[in-house]
């Protein structure tokens, strides 16, 4: 069983995850006011610890911005956007967490795009993967004249640069406990972190940032403070046109953690 503080939080990112759909599709032109009501429902419902509704009526919002998107794809302008029937999300949510479930599966779908074509500003990508090597890829992919690219790894930048190709427009940090003169390193300390992410963040409209060496801070810092971590930068993507990658072994973290990042992330599986 899960007590009410966790059930609270739950709906609270889903809610957050329907609003950041919200605001991108509407920037597409498509009309998302039946998905602003259902999301409203939904704080309506979670303000009265009503958490089987909330859950239901955000997941309807979210399954309805999501194939307003995928109209919007389709149709480029010269077709009637549709919005989800009914009959789609009209089963009974017997469960928070089997429904959320559901939601993260839809979001995984939505979100298994070919790598550096379809990732879209505003979004935080979970990228999975044994050893790191397709997230950089997705990098310098995404880096181009239009993304300034921050990257964060456990790996000498020269190596990195010359393997992958980077542009001189992606500013690479080396995440290690060692000072060298020799390149530009950053500390596993989440407080010097956060304020080289947010500040790189302000200072670049469009931006894309990769985080390599998730496994390396849980190590130093512990999970919860990590996810915190994360989080602080999720939102503040969800914010702006900008890219958030985080890279992660899934062998390398517990199963319960791992979980616990795909519903802060969209999950992108490389196998």
């Amino acid at each position: 069983m899960i007590d009410d503080q966790e059930k609270h939080g739950q709906v609270q990112n889903i809610i957050r995850r329907s609003q950041a759909l919200i605001l991108n599709v509407q920037l597409l032109g498509a009309d998302t006011s039946n998905a602003k009501q259902l999301l409203n429902s939904a704080k309506s419902a979670l303000d009265k610890s009503d958490y089987n509704s909330a859950i239901e009526f955000a997941k309807k919002s979210m399954v309805e911005v999501m194939e307003l998107k995928k109209q919007v794809k389709v149709s480029k302008g010269d077709k009637p956007l549709a919005t989800s029937s009914d009959k789609r999300i009209s089963d009974e949510i017997p469960a928070i967490v089997d429904t959320e479930e559901k939601i993260e599966k839809e979001k995984e779908k939505e979100s298994q795009a070919i790598p550096g074509t379809d990732f879209e500003g505003g979004f935080s990508y979970l990228i999975e993967e044994t050893r790191a090597n397709e997230c950089f890829n997705i990098m310098s992919t995404l880096a181009d004249e239009k993304h300034i690219g921050l990257c964060i790894c456990r790996t000498n930048p020269v190596i990195i640069r010359r393997k992958y190709n980077l542009k001189d427009n992606v500013n690479v940090l080396w995440l290690t406990d060692s000072e060298t003169s020799k390149m530009p390193t950053i500390s596993p300390s989440l407080e010097s972190m956060i304020f080289v992410v947010e500040e790189f963040i302000d200072n670049n409209d469009v931006c894309v940032i990769l985080l390599d060496g998730l496994e390396y801070l849980i190590t130093n810092n512990s999970f919860n403070p990590v996810l915190r971590f994360l989080r602080k930068i999720i939102d503040k993507i969800s914010e702006t046109d900008s890219i958030l990658l985080i890279a992660v072994s899934p062998k390398a973290i517990k199963e319960q953690e791992l979980k616990l990042l795909e519903r802060e992330l969209m999950p992108v599986i490389i196998k």
